[in-house]
């Protein structure tokens, strides 16, 4: 058992909690004690945070974290299979590595849980999973799989299978995925008619290239889907209509133009913006700004961040959100989005994002501000047990 002791504590769902004791005990959140009501029995060990701010552990929404090794060049580069444009059949978690120094610079940073997936290069590029920043074995970090297919819109498909006579244009990029989409709605009507005896057959086999698409169709996840001109962004939600899935845009390097933030916050789709800190250097990225969070905040999309690891250092996600403050986004919705909303896009806001009783113990522990550059990280904890602590 734990208890840290006269720390701010960041709620993010409530108030802020000056100089109150929090309580940890098997993993999860006990108590927040009040000044005057921290009478410790003897069991707790205590972690004194005086003059400090504690926040929820910070969550990245959109990561390619353990899949493409930092500083290992293309022998660990397994983040996109790129032999053929769509890979929707590929899983994450076959080549996560938990030994990715990127994971110890995650939780140097109070990053405690992420979405690590496949690259976007591709029009589907594979099934992502959900992972905690610590452990040794895959098993031991995953909390959630699959978390999504990874889909991708726009340029970088066609650039990259031009040259193979694969893909050239937009349309081609949708076509792709319609007809995937379609195959798979068919393979679902097809089981249903068998499971009701409206079609007669031995045996039905499944198409183990079509499943994840099924699996779109079937709710049992979401597509997360690459966007980075308005126009990807409209042709997503035209398609989202047409077959029926969820939907969570990601990128949104045009999310911020007129009509689109209404629309967005209307359909409420879910949306994680960025990396935004990078120089724009092709027609996708020529309306790049960190105004389009707060947009997209002020519409009342349900806004998350991230730092789309390797794209960024996942430790600079405290970065990308004291850069979208300057521009305009709110500072408490800036927090939200890297700790509560980030969890309901990935579908664990009842489980963690904030500082309630009975929610998991991943905190994040500041020496000030956590928006601000200057400010370290002096300690980090996953289900209660510090994961790190400065030296």
């Amino acid at each position: 058992m734990l208890a840290i002791a006269g720390g701010t504590i960041y709620t993010i769902s409530d108030s802020i909690k000056e100089q109150h004791t929090l309580l940890i005990r098997q993993g999860r959140i006990e108590a927040l004690l009040p000044p005057g009501e921290s009478a410790l029995g003897e069991d707790y060990q205590v972690l004194d945070a005086k003059g400090k701010i504690i926040l929820p552990g910070l969550i990245d929404a959109r990561t390619s974290v353990g899949l493409f090794g930092d500083g290992s060049g293309f022998q660990n580069a397994d983040h996109e299979e790129l032999t053929d444009p769509d890979t929707a059949w590929v899983r994450a978690i076959d080549a996560l590595n938990p030994a990715d120094s990127s994971f110890a610079d995650a939780r140097e940073a109070g990053v405690t849980v992420l979405l690590s997936g496949p690259g976007t290069t591709n029009v589907a590029g594979g099934l992502s999973a959900i992972v905690r920043t610590a452990g040794d074995t895959v098993s031991a970090m995953l909390i959630r799989e699959p978390a999504g297919l990874q889909i991708g819109l726009g340029r970088p498909a066609t650039i990259a299978y031009r040259e193979k006579q694969k893909l050239r244009t937009r349309m081609g990029v949708v076509a792709l995925l319609r007809e995937r989409l379609t195959a798979a709605r068919a393979t679902l009507t097809k089981a249903k008619d068998l499971a009701t005896g409206d079609q007669q057959e031995d045996e039905s086999e499944q198409n183990f290239r079509l499943e994840p698409y099924a699996g779109l169709l079937r709710h049992d996840y979401p597509a997360r889907v690459r966007v980075a001109t308005a126009e990807d962004a409209w042709t997503a939600l035209r398609l989202a209509d047409e077959f029926g899935f969820d939907l969570v845009l990601e990128q949104l390097t045009e999310g911020h133009l007129a009509g689109l933030p209404e629309e967005l916050a209307r359909r409420k789709v879910p949306c994680v913006v960025g990396p935004m800190m990078k120089a724009a250097k092709s027609p996708e990225t020529q309306a790049l700004t960190f105004r389009t969070a707060a947009a997209l905040a002020q519409a009342g999309v349900r806004l998350a961040l991230c730092t789309g690891h390797p794209s960024r250092p996942v430790r600079y996600l405290t970065l990308e959100a004291g850069l979208a403050v300057r521009a305009g986004l709110d500072e408490a919705t800036a927090l939200r989005a890297i700790t509560l909303n980030a969890a309901a896009v990935l579908g664990l806001e009842s489980r963690m994002g904030s500082i309630e009783p009975g929610k998991e113990a991943n905190l994040a522990i500041f020496d000030g501000d956590p928006l601000l550059p200057s400010t370290k990280t002096t300690h980090t904890l996953i289900d209660g047990r510090i994961v790190y602590a400065a030296p």
